[in-house]
């Protein structure tokens, strides 16, 4: 993308900077994420909204990117513009996101346990994907022994699987033939 030097100081991305999600479907407007300062000179495209918080910090703009993430998707659903197959944010609806001010000690300890709650459900997603494979696993391993006859110990007074099949060959073939009439089409 071609600018004006001129530009560059205005539109160049800053470590810890939010840039907002403008378009794409209606459940991905105004999502946030944090620019993490590489490469040094970047610039965002016309899709993307750049917002510095006031006092530039990693909390802030984990904050930030938190809020727009949970409580602002219901904003910019409500805000945002749906065309047939897009739908999308405008500078001014980002403008007006109302973002609430707590102090920074505030934000600090907001940001600390959001990421400790997220740590511990991936942790716990990671624990049921690995249970789940587990399940499966033994499903798997219970079906094979069921079918080889290993799943539990033969009675001596039932007749054995080959036994059986046998018997049951024999009666099909001693059973009468089903004639089947011929229909004549119309």
């Amino acid at each position: 993308m071609k600018i004006e030097r001129s530009q560059l100081a205005q539109l160049r991305l800053r470590e810890n900077d939010v840039l907002f999600n403008e378009g794409g479907d209606r459940d991905k407007l105004g999502r946030g994420w944090i620019w993490p300062g590489a490469p040094k000179v970047c610039i965002t495209q016309n899709h993307v909204f750049r917002a510095s918080p006031h006092r530039p910090s990693e909390a802030w703009s984990k904050f930030i990117s938190y809020w727009g993430n949970s409580a602002g998707q219901a904003y910019f659903e409500e805000f945002g513009k749906q065309t047939t197959n897009l739908a999308s944010i405008n500078k001014t609806v980002l403008s007006r996101f109302p973002v609430p001010l707590p102090s920074l000690a505030e934000v600090e300890e907001i940001v600390r346990i959001l990421e400790e709650r997220l740590s511990r459900a991936d942790a716990l997603g990671s624990e049921i994907d690995a249970a789940l494979a587990r399940a499966e696993a033994l499903r798997q391993a219970i079906l094979k022994r069921a079918f080889s006859g290993r799943l539990v110990p033969q009675d001596p007074a039932d007749e054995p699987a080959t036994t059986l099949l046998a018997r049951l060959r024999a009666r099909a073939a001693a059973a009468p033939q089903k004639t089947r009439r011929k229909t004549h089409a119309s």
